[in-house]
């Protein structure tokens, strides 16, 4: 028995994993979709056989039921759904729901139990909530990109999208404790998700150094790359090796097994601090970067090599920890996905299907809620499903 088995959600959003890892925990996920469309990532490059890479990894776990939720019957369907649902998740820019009528209040009218989260560009208040968007315009306005970056140069765009991303993680862990506050008390509630919030959120060093009056800029901070105890160093073979020393003794360590003990005392010293920079960068461009990489870490310091993605899913570390999940998909053959990033002693997570074909379970769903076969036929015909 997987932690969520017997949890079912409706899942409205589009382009981002939002429900993969309560899918991954075994609740029964149901991914409702414009029929014909679809999702849009489900054909975004690159595809395999047609079917779009990034949707089969995010949507694996998931049932996809297609549903024209601007016709009548349509939102009929969607109201059956939702008295045997427990969770409803969606990402339309605020007022879309309303108008398509499955907003939070009509949803609540069908099942008061229902826990609901909106997930929004800029939450669903404040005088930019109608604005469009996405992770590099919420990262933009929360801070994040201003921050990310060496100082004097351009701000960098990261190389994942962290407001997107930390939005999913957030709407996971808020749906997880509303089901536990429903559980005790037997009440629904409504969740208002902004990435923009989220982004902000995640500012707590910057904002911790903000508030205490200091000025915060881009590569000045302690773990931003203003110090030589934390930052990026390129070897000798054109590849690079972070360094990750922010305690004392790490760092000290550190300035030992580079020859450079004098150093050990100025690791926050603003007048050494170039000085170190530009010693420590050529002495590691005397050896490669995995030759560092083993004679640093034998030495229990604070240091990785900065790998590619190949080089990240062929580390014996990776593979051991199960983080790629190789599967046979009975159209498309072997195929490669991240693997589950929890581990639980009791109740692991499992692959149990793959991402659905578009519209895979709309019949299996609307016989579970009582639909004839002549029923679901003339949805077929009417563009309904």
């Amino acid at each position: 028995m997987q932690p969520l088995e017997g949890i079912r959600v409706i899942d409205l959003t589009r382009l981002l994993p939002f429900t993969s890892w309560l899918a991954d925990m075994g609740a029964e996920v149901i991914k409702v979709e414009e029929p014909e469309v679809g999702d849009y990532s489900r054909w975004f490059p690159p595809t395999i056989n047609g079917q779009g890479a990034y949707f089969m990894l995010v949507h694996r776990n998931k049932k996809s039921l297609t549903l024209n939720l601007k016709s009548d019957k349509g939102k009929e369907v969607f109201r059956k759904l939702v008295r045997v649902s427990d969770v409803v998740i969606e990402s339309f820019r605020p007022g879309v729901s309303e108008r398509l009528g499955v907003d939070y209040k009509s949803v609540k009218e069908v099942n008061p139990k229902i826990v609901y989260c909106s997930v929004s560009g800029y939450g669903q208040t404040g005088p930019y909530r109608n604005f469009p968007g996405h992770d590099i315009n919420y990262i933009a306005l929360g801070g994040v990109l201003a921050l990310t970056g060496r100082k004097g140069e351009p701000p960098v765009v990261p190389g994942t999208q962290i407001a997107d991303l930390g939005s999913c993680l957030l709407a996971t862990v808020a749906i997880l404790s509303a089901l536990i506050f429903r559980s005790k008390t037997g009440e629904g509630q409504y969740i208002d998700i902004s990435m923009t919030d989220t982004a902000i959120s995640w500012m707590t060093i910057p904002s911790a150094f903000y508030f205490a009056g200091f000025e915060v800029e881009r590569g000045e901070l302690p773990v931003l790359g203003g110090f030589p105890c934390y930052g990026v160093y390129e070897t000798k073979d054109g590849k690079y090796i972070s360094v990750g020393c922010l305690e004392e003794h790490f760092w000290v360590k550190l300035c030992k097994v580079l020859g450079r003990e004098e150093y050990g005392g100025y690791q926050w010293d603003m007048e050494k601090r170039d000085e170190i920079f530009n010693s420590f960068r050529e002495i590691f461009k005397t050896k490669t970067r995995d030759e560092w990489f083993s004679i640093l870490a034998k030495e229990d310091i604070c240091v990785a090599p900065v790998y590619s993605l190949q080089e990240v899913f062929s580390d014996s570390h990776v593979l051991e920890r199960e983080m790629v999940l190789e599967t046979e998909h009975p159209r498309l053959g072997k195929i490669k996905q991240i693997g589950f990033p929890v581990k639980f002693s009791k109740t692991p997570c499992e692959f149990r299907r793959f991402a659905p074909l578009l519209g895979e379970h709309t019949v299996e769903i609307l016989k579970q809620l009582g639909y004839r076969t002549e029923e679901i036929d003339e949805m077929k015909k009417s563009g309904v499903i």
